[in-house]
């Protein structure tokens, strides 16, 4: 877990969460790095937070017409 996360949600939750589908997030997780969540022993995904805050920021720039390509290396800042 990271340092000053205590709180972590499933794939499951973290789709219901952002507006995005569990392969979309997947997808952007390998081709893009945009999220590099934690892995259980049974390599079950454990995303925090920060996680799903800038999943949902990418979510929302990309509806605006940008590329994933382009942004998923950015900053939340």
């Amino acid at each position: 877990m990271r340092q000053g996360t205590s709180q972590t949600f499933g794939i499951g939750a973290v789709a219901r969460r952002t507006g995005l589908s569990t392969s979309n997030i997947r997808m952007w997780e390998a081709r893009h790095r945009a999220v590099q969540p934690e892995r259980t022993a049974t390599n079950r995904r454990l995303y925090c937070s920060e996680d799903v805050e800038r999943l949902t920021v990418l979510r929302n720039l990309t509806r605006r017409g940008h590329a994933i390509g382009n942004i998923a290396h950015l900053n939340l800042e």
